[in-house]
């Protein structure tokens, strides 16, 4: 139950990144659609790709330390995609946003290896079809039914296609659900060591 919590509130984050971020950067700086895709393309492979390679090697090495050691290296970058976001909504500068952007994308792939294991270890083999059935549907649930639409139904009630700074307090959802997801995957974690004691 953790588990699923805590990956669907970070996936609630991560995808909200790749919906709504050519939006924001266009309203908020009047950048072009096809330059902010082009340079948010290059900064997801550059990112993506040693994301999704490693970030199952690293969750593993967490693994080796105690049983809840993925989850714990899921809170680190839950907790780190929480402050990121602060700084991508609320700073001004691109020297800041761009590495912080870079950063994030980073962290929206580098939990999906570790998610997937836990769900399978946590299950059992006897199991282990069902609850890869349950975790996915419970992030795709979260990240794409309640998340996209949830950020939309807020920017349309803060006004903001009229104001387009009101668009950061909408997207304030993805820190937020990235606090949750922390607190979620270290009772997870917690929870993990205890039954391995």
């Amino acid at each position: 139950l953790l588990l699923c919590l805590g990956y669907g509130l970070y996936g609630l984050a991560t995808n909200s990144l790749s919906i709504w971020g050519t939006t924001y950067l266009n309203r908020l700086y009047n950048l072009p659609i096809p330059q902010i895709g082009y340079w948010l393309g290059i900064m997801t492979m550059a990112a993506g790709i040693p994301a999704t390679l490693f970030g199952g090697v690293i969750a593993d090495w967490f693994r080796q330390k105690s049983r809840g050691g993925r989850m714990r290296f899921s809170a680190i970058l839950t907790i780190v995609s929480a402050l990121l976001w602060a700084v991508v909504l609320f700073s001004d500068n691109f020297a800041l946003i761009i590495p912080a952007s870079f950063i994030l994308i980073f962290g929206a792939l580098a939990w999906l290896g570790a998610g997937a294991a836990d769900t399978i270890e946590i299950a059992g083999a006897n199991l282990r079809g069902l609850s890869v059935a349950i975790y996915f549907f419970s992030i795709n649930i979260s990240a794409y039914l309640i998340g996209s639409n949830l950020i939309g139904f807020l920017n349309d009630r803060f006004g903001a296609t009229e104001n387009p700074s009101m668009m950061r307090y909408a997207l304030l959802v993805c820190p937020i659900c990235c606090v949750l997801a922390t607190i979620c995957l270290l009772a997870g974690s917690k929870s993990l060591n205890r039954s391995e004691s």
